[in-house]
This record gives structure tokens, C-alpha cells and sequence, in this order.
């Protein structure tokens, strides 16, 4: 294993402080996919802070915002919250969603904090986990001692050209203490930075639990599947708004088959289905099918009566139609400066499934790129969740998969 991935094992299991210093000390480690001339954007005004330097205190704060979260320590997490401006914050469950702005009252310790403040996203500072057992991972747990942490495994890091703006992306392990071993669930996690007093403060994120088509088909049909609690739209920038939802359609459901133009500046452009296995990097989204196509062959295809078997559908099939997406509630932020967007909404997948009208909520987050002022908007990051309960969660994450005895799915 190479240096900069050791240093991102010791940090899950040390203390805040001495994890930034040891990442540090092992000069980082992200992938280089962004930032520096490679990324212009051509917007003015560029940041005197060298792109590498800024990439650095980026990943430390995300890194930082991992151990914070692992050790149970909300409030510390909360701090690279942006508290002033318009804030999303997409979770792994159908009610996991902090949005709106952030009050300097609304923060634990100087103000009573009311249900209805906190149900309307006043509290930033609660747990993004679907569940904790154990001891939390800290500095001196033996690596043989099972405890709960999250780790980086795959972060990608993208800084605009004025320093101003950046979006990640990272796949993360859940480490989670069962039965005298160690559970890993994978997650997905996504977000926008913006620098603000020489810091970087978070202004949206996106975190997940990839699920494959064949399960959440499964879910469907037994009706399982909880609507996710719905967004509040955000219209401060109308004029864009249409602009970025033309962009996600002609990605997500091209009128043509196989007919998006995938250019060289998109190269660096990541799509993210819920399905672990449909993940798009650059010139690939011109190849990919459109959203829902799989999830519709999946569900049409026959199930045995004692459970639910793998079903890897032929998604170049066309006897499924194309389902039906709508874009709905749409939360719209810009940097004018970076000339970055980013947008958050729930997403409606409709389709037929014998005879049946069949309907999916989904969550989605995107990062949006213009290089010039009368250029396109372009898709950099496209974020698409389904919402999973913690007991589905639970039974698939801990072993007893969708066979799971009826008291499990029911915790």
C-alpha cells in the first residue's frame, strides 16, 4: 500500500489535531483531478494561495470532518458548516435533510434550539451515520480491537480557478463493530466548499448508501421504499435554474439514445447512479444508459417467490421503455465569481412495470461549471441517491441482507 494511504489509515484512529498533523506530514494523498491550470475556468480575481495549497487545507478539513464525525463529535463537524447563505444537506434516510440558511443562534450552546428550528434545517449538527454500535475508533485502539470509524478510500478533490469554489467526491467505509468483528459498509459522499476567511465551509453535501438496481426494484414492489421528506425550492438564481436542469436532462434522459456530446473539458465529469455499479467517469457518460433504464428492467424481470436473486439486466434491452424523470423542487446556489453552480432537488422516476404505474423518489445533488459567460453550463458532478431506511440499512449492511427475518426490517 502506498505512503499517502497508510497516513489515511492512522488518521481514522487518531485524535483531531494529530490527524491533520500526520496528513501533513504525508503530503496529502487526493487524487490530482482538478485545480491549477488543468481547471481554469477563466474566471478573474484568482486566489494569491498557491491551488496546492488550497487542495491541502481542503482535504485536511475533510479528513478532519471524518474523525469528527466517527468520534460522535456533531457540534466540532458542524463548525465547517457555512453559517451564513443557503445551505443543503442530503443524508442516507427518507428524512435526513438539513436546508436553508444557518442563524448564529441556531448553533448548540448559544440559544435554545426549538423541534420546529430543528426540523426546518437549523441544526446542522446531527449525526449523518444511519447507526452507531461500539467504541469509537481513537488514537491507541489496537488495529486487532474492532471500532466504529470512517475512512477515505477513493477522494477526489476539484478547486476553481480563482480559489474560490471546489467540489468533491469520495467513497467512504463505515466501519462498524458486530459480533466481535468489524462490519464495512460503503458510502458515498459529495460536496461543495466555499473559502471564507481563509477557511473552507461546506454549502452543500450529499451523502449515500449506493444500492443495486435489483434490490431497490425489490423494494419497490413490496412497497417498502419510504418517500423521502420533500425539499424546499430554492429560486435565488431563476436565471440560471432552467439552464442547469436542461444541462441534467440531456445527461439523465438524452431524447436520443447514446446521443450526449461528451466534450474534452468534461473528461474530469463524474455520474453517479444509486447502483454501486453504475459509475460514469468523462468520455464514458456518453455511453451510459439513461437513469432508470436498468431499475425498469430489473423490476420487469421475474422474481422466484423464496427471495430475491441478482439480476444483472442487459441494458442495451429495448423492450423496456425509458421511464419517465421529472426534476422537481430544485435548491439553486452560484458563485458568480468561480462561475460554479450547484443544485439539490428530489427526483420522480416513473415507469411501467406489469402494467402497473410504478413510482421512484430519489434524491440528487450536482456541480455545475461555466468556463466562459456565454458558454453552457456543464455537468461536473451528478449525485443520485435512494433513500433507505436504518433498519433496511441494518439487515443488508449487518448480514442478513433483503432475507432478513420480518422483526429485523421492522427495528
Amino acid at each position: 500500500m502506498s505512503q499517502p494511504m497508510r497516513c489515511r489509515a492512522v488518521i481514522v484512529r487518531a485524535v483531531p489535531l494529530l490527524a491533520v498533523l500526520a496528513w501533513l506530514g504525508c503530503g496529502g494523498g487526493a487524487q490530482a483531478s482538478g485545480g491549477g491550470r488543468g481547471n481554469s475556468s477563466g474566471a478573474g480575481n484568482r486566489s494569491q494561495v498557491p491551488t496546492e495549497v488550497l487542495r491541502g487545507q481542503l482535504e485536511a478539513t475533510l479528513l478532519e470532518n471524518y474523525l469528527q464525525i466517527g468520534l460522535g463529535n456533531f457540534e466540532a463537524y458542524a463548525d465547517s458548516i457555512a453559517r451564513t447563505g443557503e445551505v443543503t444537506l442530503v443524508g442516507i434516510g427518507p428524512g435526513d435533510l438539513v436546508e436553508g440558511t444557518r442563524p448564529q443562534d441556531c448553533s448548540s450552546g448559544t440559544a435554545r434550539v426549538t423541534a420546529a428550528a430543528r426540523r426546518d434545517g437549523c441544526n446542522p449538527a446531527r449525526d449523518p451515520l444511519p447507526f452507531r454500535y461500539g467504541t469509537p475508533c481513537r488514537w491507541g485502539n489496537s488495529a486487532q480491537r474492532p471500532c466504529l470509524g470512517l475512512s477515505s478510500k477513493n477522494l477526489h478533490l476539484h478547486v476553481s480557478a480563482d480559489g474560490q469554489t471546489a467540489w468533491i467526491f469520495d467513497e467512504l467505509s463505515f466501519r462498524v463493530p458486530h459480533e466481535g468483528r468489524e462490519a464495512a459498509m460503503p458510502l458515498r459522499f459529495s460536496a461543495v466548499f466555499q473559502r471564507s476567511m481563509d477557511r473552507w465551509i461546506m454549502a452543500m453535501a450529499h451523502m449515500s448508501y449506493p444500492v443495486p438496481d435489483n434490490i431497490t426494484a425489490a423494494l419497490l414492489q413490496r412497497g417498502e421504499l419510504v418517500a423521502p421528506r420533500p425539499m424546499s425550492t430554492l429560486s435565488d438564481e431563476p436565471d440560471i435554474e432552467p439552464d442547469l436542469i436542461a444541462a441534467l436532462s440531456a445527461i439523465l434522459a438524452p431524447a436520443v439514445a447514446n446521443g450526449r456530446q461528451v466534450s474534452a473539458d468534461d473528461q474530469a465529469a463524474l455520474v453517479l447512479f444509486p447502483d454501486p455499479r453504475m459509475e460514469f467517469h468523462g468520455s464514458d457518460i456518453g455511453d451510459m444508459p439513461p437513469l432508470g433504464k436498468g431499475l425498469a428492467l430489473a423490476a420487469a424481470a421475474p422474481l422466484p417467490q423464496d427471495g430475491f436473486l441478482p439480476i444483472e439486466p442487459d441494458m442495451g434491452s429495448t423492450r423496456s421503455a425509458i421511464p419517465a424523470i421529472r426534476v422537481e423542487q430544485p435548491r439553486v446556489a452560484h458563485d458568480r465569481r468561480s462561475r460554479i453552480a450547484w443544485l439539490a432537488a428530489d427526483v420522480t422516476i416513473t415507469m411501467d412495470v406489469r402494467r402497473q404505474r410504478q413510482r421512484l423518489a430519489m434524491r440528487l445533488t450536482a456541480v455545475f461549471e461555466r468556463r466562459r459567460r456565454d458558454a453552457p453550463w456543464s455537468p461536473r458532478l451528478i449525485h443520485l441517491s435512494v433513500p433507505l431506511t436504518r433498519a433496511q440499512i441494518e439487515a443488508r449492511v449487518l448480514g442478513a441482507g433483503l432475507n432478513a427475518s420480518q422483526s429485523l426490517l421492522e427495528l
